[in-house]
């Protein structure tokens, strides 16, 4: 219905109602607490993502969509958090030390410490704190084997693999055989620049018409019939 309408109250509701699930996931994968807000605001926007892109002509299966889709975004981010290479010993005891430090200042000041309090503590300029606060969230990266944490127990038996749902087929399907190249070309300007918003830039339907000087319901419609004229190409193509 909102793809159909864009009502603002409806991408609300369902905003609302995934909520909770969207909480749940950010807590789960976050390594760190701290991490946990901004892995809930990751998941917040994939979801607006997944409302808008979500094609009922492929898969009838919303929360499968969404919450991979919202579960992709959160391991993108923590990705670009993390290193995967190894990583200076000192770097990593420079890390230990700062959240020694950050800790004991914590306790002692019954409050967060700022980050001049934390540099006279180490005895070290506060763009070093800077930088080791940068380098301390980069040492380790983030397997899908990680243990979750339930929501009344310490941890639990299930991996974030288990979070993944089995995705439909034809998403695969598409992924892997679907030559855009091609497709993009048969395509007329208009078609090209919306497909461009959606899916490389990730805009919503609005701020494409915005952009473009048409309604978001006109953006909808090009959407839906530039995506069914590139299905029709790729199984011509496929024959």
């Amino acid at each position: 219905m909102y793809q159909e309408t864009g009502s603002e109250e409806l991408v609300e509701q369902i905003l609302e109602n995934y909520q909770t699930t969207v909480k749940k996931l950010a807590s789960k994968m976050a390594r760190d607490f701290h991490l946990v807000d901004d892995l809930y605001q990751v998941g917040m926007l994939a979801l607006l993502g997944a409302i808008d892109k979500f094609d009922s002509e492929v898969s009838h299966n919303f929360d499968a969509y969404a919450v991979s889709t919202i579960v992709g975004k959160m391991k993108h981010y923590l990705r670009d958090k993390t290193w995967s290479i190894r990583v200076p010993r000192t770097i990593k005891e420079m890390g230990y030390r700062l959240q020694k430090t950050i800790d004991e200042l914590t306790v002692e000041l019954q409050r967060s410490p700022r980050i001049d309090e934390i540099a006279d503590k180490l005895e070290v300029s506060e763009e070093k704190v800077l930088e080791i606060m940068e380098n301390k969230g980069n040492i380790h990266a983030l397997s899908l084997d990680t243990p979750m944490k339930a929501d009344n127990q310490e941890q639990d038996s299930h991996t974030l693999m288990d979070m993944i749902p089995d995705q439909d087929p034809g998403f695969l399907d598409v992924d892997r055989k679907m030559d855009l190249s091609s497709l993009l070309e048969d395509l007329d300007e208009q078609q090209r620049q919306v497909i461009h918003y959606v899916y490389y830039e990730e805009w919503s339907q609005r701020q494409i018409g915005e952009k473009l000087g048409i309604s978001q319901m006109q953006v909808s419609r090009i959407l839906r019939k530039t995506l069914q004229q590139m299905r029709d190409a790729y199984v011509k193509n496929s024959e």
